[in-house]
């Protein structure tokens, strides 16, 4: 008698757990269409917004001839078909204009600003440090890949997907916070700005110097 009990306890506690579960989920669908209908044309105006913004600057940039530079990937060395050994290379010749955190490309696509090397001769320290030596190693592919004396080259840049779900997350330097697109910028990334605010500052800088 005790261990039929114990049994329709048991599954008394089983039904209750998947009674539970069940409200549980349907809570979690509950925000109606309306809300999100809502949340989603929000987020559709303010990245329009955002992008005539971008456009506005290219337009400008563009006008004034301002100074771009290569947006590159890191090849790393390896052997080609197993055998023959290639060098560590870069590729890619996209130009891009550099806005502090951002890189932005004539087609409107933005980046977020890797590691900037200037081709030239290489930094000698005593006891270089870990960053020196990749850049160092940088400097070198670069001209591998026929980079320029003096040319700036950025490398390691990532695509910003220009999406509202994306933006959220904070993965990047442009965020979707509540109504407002953003740029996250400054030591340890601790400064948010209005990203409108952010490209005419940027804008302006470049374009002085």
């Amino acid at each position: 008698m005790v261990m039929l009990e114990g049994v329709d306890a048991a599954q008394q506690r089983r039904d209750a757990a998947r009674s539970e579960a069940a409200v549980g989920a349907r809570r979690h669908r509950a925000p109606t269409e309306p809300i999100t209908a809502t949340q989603a044309h929000r987020d559709l105006r303010i990245l329009i917004e955002g992008r005539q913004r971008v456009d506005a600057a290219i337009a400008r940039l563009r006008a004034n001839g301002a100074r771009t530079e290569t947006l590159a990937e890191y090849v790393p060395a390896h052997r080609l078909l197993w055998v023959i050994p290639r060098k560590s290379t870069l590729r890619g010749d996209t130009r891009v204009w550099r806005l502090g955190e951002l890189l932005l490309a004539p087609d409107g696509e933005l980046f977020s600003t890797g590691s900037v090397v200037r081709v030239g001769e290489p930094q000698r320290a005593r006891v270089p440090s870990r960053a020196q030596e990749v850049r160092r190693e940088f400097r070198a592919a670069a001209r591998r890949a026929g980079a320029g004396e003096g040319e700036t080259v950025d490398v390691g840049a990532t695509r910003i997907p220009w999406e509202s779900e994306a933006l959220r997350k904070g993965a990047h330097p442009v965020l979707l916070l509540d109504e407002e697109l953003v740029v996250r910028w400054g030591a340890g990334a601790g400064t948010l700005m209005p990203f409108g605010e952010y490209l005419e500052d940027r804008l302006e800088h470049l374009l002085d110097s």
